[in-house]
């Protein structure tokens, strides 16, 4: 709350934290100028690039799911804008959407995000991580299944939706078989390591 020398109170339009002040005590204000920033560290928003071409699949209304990698957080957001003007970069048009979410003390300004569209919901199904997923020389899916501690076999599958993390599998599975994931060392060999197929 700020006060004029005419003893007019000025109060923020909106809840929040003040980030950073323009002026000092004293100083003189014009009409007009930024007295301050003031920052809601509960409603965030994220801004996302939308290509030309996926404008058709986003709506505003929309729920979409935000990854924060950083911090491993995984919240929900509302679409509440899409530009009507596209900018172009390197040749490449795109449009600019905003994301509206709730933030908490972990998610701090200026932190990386990822924004997924959700197309299709799958419920109690059979799922792996994406990273276990391979393809042979034919492109075929496949997973590499452990069968005893001394061995293991490729498992040709079938894959449904994914949310980037893990992917539905339709056939080739079973409910508690043990997968193995290649991890790429930095030799350039590759390990693999055990993980169990859920739903």
């Amino acid at each position: 709350m700020y006060q004029t020398v005419a003893g007019e109170t000025i109060e923020a339009s909106v809840a929040g934290e003040v980030a950073g002040l323009d002026f000092a005590e004293d100083d003189t204000v014009m009409a007009g100028e930024t007295v301050m920033e003031i920052v809601d560290f509960n409603n965030l928003q994220v801004s996302i690039k939308v290509d030309e071409y996926q404008l058709s699949d986003i709506a505003v209304g929309e729920s979409v799911t935000i990854l924060i990698d950083s911090i491993d957080r995984t919240v929900g957001g509302l679409i509440s804008e899409i530009s009507r003007e596209a900018k172009n970069e390197n040749g490449v048009s795109y449009f600019t959407a905003i994301v509206d979410f709730q933030g908490d003390e972990s998610i701090r300004i200026g932190m990386n995000a990822e924004v997924v569209l959700v197309e299709e919901i799958a419920e109690d199904v059979l799922n792996v991580p994406v990273a276990a997923i391979q393809f042979d020389e034919d492109g075929q899916s496949y997973v590499t299944r452990k069968v005893d501690d001394q061995t293991s076999e490729k498992c040709i599958v079938t894959t449904g939706v994914t949310d980037g993390v893990n992917i539905q599998i339709v056939e080739g599975l079973s409910e508690g078989d043990t997968i193995l994931i290649p991890v790429v060392t930095t030799s350039e060999t590759t390990a693999f390591g055990p993980m169990q197929a859920s739903n």
